[in-house]
């Protein structure tokens, strides 16, 4: 009697083996290929955190670029910047400003800038060279020069000048850029 239970034992103990032991398998197979996929991913996102380190000092490069390039044409007019500016070239090279008269652009990309100033000939041309030469480009244009009184060294100028910026922007654009 005890025999014949053993073969219907065997058969069950296979039949319970193929009915949790295959669904284990399974989910060990698939557990085992989303490891593996999550190994390769794992493998081209370090591949590209690599890349992306080669580009950092690039970057840092770039940005300094493109703030010098922010400073030099900003995207707004920036009046109170612009008169300090000019004020700042004018006490460096020694001229006198007397007289300042502003024209804000209305709609264009350049502020005029009038000002009357006194000083000698050498602080004249600074001055001027300075103009030319700043960060910000910067158009002169009249110049009326005429002798000082008393003191012949002495000159006084009115010069026009208009100082560009990148004009007609989108405010947006604008108020993110500075």
């Amino acid at each position: 009697m005890g025999n014949k239970f053993v073969p219907i034992g065997i058969i069950i103990i296979a039949v319970l083996a193929l009915v949790v032991v295959k669904p284990m398998a399974v989910d060990t197979r698939k557990t085992n290929a989303q490891i593996n996929a999550y190994s390769e991913r794992s493998e081209a996102l370090g591949m590209k955190i690599a890349k992306l380190r080669e580009f950092q000092p690039k970057l840092a490069e770039y940005s300094a670029t493109i703030n010098d390039l922010r400073t030099a044409m900003p995207a707004a007019q920036q009046i109170p910047e612009v008169l300090v500016m000019v004020e700042a070239i004018a006490k460096n090279t020694g001229l006198n400003i007397s007289g300042f008269d502003i024209q804000p652009s209305s709609g264009g990309s350049e502020v005029g800038v009038g000002m009357s100033a006194s000083g000698t000939y050498d602080n004249l041309a600074s001055f001027t060279s300075k103009l030319e030469n700043n960060v910000r480009p910067i158009k002169i244009k009249s110049m009326a020069v005429t002798s000082g009184q008393g003191d012949a060294s002495q000159i006084a100028v009115s010069v026009s000048f208009g100082i560009l910026y990148q004009g007609k922007v989108d405010q947006q654009v604008a108020d993110q850029l500075n």
